[in-house]
Formats: C-alpha cells, sequence, structure tokens
C-alpha cells in the first residue's frame, strides 16, 4: 500500500504522512531495517538539498536504512542546522525548519 501511494503523483504527501504515522515509530520495523552505507544516494541528496538552498550545503549526519523484505529505503540527514524532509513540490527531500 505505501509503495502504490509513493509512486502515485497526487497522493505523495499522504504516502509520506500514511509512513510516518505507521511506520517510522514502529518497532518491528525499525528493527528490522538495517543500515546501509548507500554513498550514492547520500550524493544525489546532497545535490538536491544544495539547489533546494540555492547553494553548496553538505548533508551531515545521515542515517540510510534499508527494509530488505520490501526493498524499501528509509532515514534521515541534516543539512544546515535542519532536519532533511519529504516535500511533495519536488516529491524528493528538501530542507524543513
Amino acid at each position: 500500500m505505501l509503495r502504490e501511494r509513493m509512486l502515485h503523483p497526487t497522493e505523495y504527501e499522504l504516502a509520506v504522512n500514511y509512513f510516518l504515522e505507521e511506520f517510522a515509530g514502529d518497532v518491528a520495523f525499525v528493527r528490522d531495517s538495517e543500515r546501509e552505507q548507500m554513498p550514492h544516494l547520500v550524493a544525489v541528496l546532497n545535490i538536491v538539498v544544495s539547489k533546494a538552498m540555492g547553494r553548496h550545503v553538505d548533508v551531515e549526519n545521515t542515517l540510510v536504512s534499508y527494509l530488505r523484505e520490501h526493498r524499501f529505503v528509509h532515514g534521515n540527514a541534516q543539512a544546515d542546522g535542519r532536519a532533511a524532509r519529504p516535500s511533495r513540490e519536488l516529491r524528493t527531500t528538501l530542507l524543513g525548519c
């Protein structure tokens, strides 16, 4: 259900909220997700965040987790003292306040 919502262009924001409400705090979900080093993903995140900020910004304190059973990547990061969060407008990651 989450995957279907994430792929539908008008349901993206609902999908993110669904993920945060249903999975982000779920102990089993977090436990079953393995921490991964995904430098290619972090590199893309650096580019997207820098473009969103209008200047070069380094993403820091990245935590990338991978739930292999569902091939689902999730995590968080900081940039310029802010937490990264999903954004419907870019359908990627922007900086929250």
